[in-house]
């Protein structure tokens, strides 16, 4: 067996992959954003709670046009807790105690590991001006940006991994000739996210946000409308029956609402 460790690609060399749905992009906060998951199960490790995921449903228009009906689907959940999501959609951790477990992280990396990290983020600034990664990745300033690594990753909702996808997408993107900047990503993500949750009753899927966010970067490239006016078409122009449908069932439960009241 070979001893020579895999190249290491620069632009990813935890080999962390793709970011998940990012519904948590550009808003850090207390709270993270409610995230898509694959299951309502908390694991042993996370912290316990209640009332933390919402269901998420696929409207749809059933029956005649003289007696329509609406149908949902339950398509997944969304979970609103403070638990750390994985990049498959499961529950993974509680959130990092930043004291105990910044010298953890960084030690439970290999030295080439540590180093291609640190590396990395330097490249992208998250060390002051001036301070460059230690030779054994563990000195005070390695520490900090580790440490800065976790409190992100906590108010992004994902474990350190994954989180990483949204610290290298976490920069203002221009377009090559157009003279115009437009939106991150990560804060068109979170905007059509919520867009979408009223629009449409659901989450975007990972491919209905990637292609929507491109969308609405082109639109700002091009100055044809408003970051707001194409945030808040874009989810009912790209699924139009099924915003259709979800607000002809918006209006038969305000309507049953009224009725029942009477």
């Amino acid at each position: 067996m070979s001893m020579t460790p895999d190249p290491v690609n620069p632009a990813d060399p935890l080999g962390v992959g793709a970011a998940p749905l990012t519904t948590t992009a550009g808003a850090k906060g207390a709270t993270p954003f409610p995230r898509p998951v694959t299951t309502n199960v908390l694991p042993a490790e996370a912290l316990p709670e209640t009332g933390a995921f919402l269901p998420q449903t696929s409207t749809r228009l059933e029956g005649s046009a003289d007696n329509p009906r609406v149908g949902r689907t339950t398509t997944g959940y969304l979970y609103a807790g403070q638990n750390l999501v994985d990049e498959k959609g499961r529950i993974a951790r509680a959130p990092y105690d930043i004291v105990r477990e910044t010298y953890t992280e960084l030690t439970k990396l290999d030295s080439t590991q540590r180093a291609a990290l640190l590396k990395e983020m330097y490249e992208r600034g998250l060390y002051e001006k001036g301070v460059k990664p230690t030779t054994t990745g563990l000195g005070q300033q390695d520490l900090r940006v580790m440490s800065d690594i976790l409190k992100s990753s906590n108010q992004y909702g994902y474990d350190w991994r994954t989180s990483l996808n949204f610290i290298r997408q976490d920069n203002p993107v221009s377009t090559s000739g157009s003279g115009r900047r437009v939106s991150q990503k990560l804060d068109l993500a979170k905007d059509l996210q919520r867009e979408a949750l009223g629009t449409l009753g659901r989450a975007l899927t990972k491919q209905e946000l990637n292609a929507l966010v491109l969308q609405v970067q082109r639109g700002e490239a091009a100055g044809t409308a408003s970051t707001s006016t194409l945030v808040e078409m874009a989810p009912g122009q790209a699924n139009p029956d099924e915003a259709q449908a979800y607000g002809f069932a918006r209006v038969a439960d305000f309507t049953s609402q009224i009725l029942g009241g009477n």
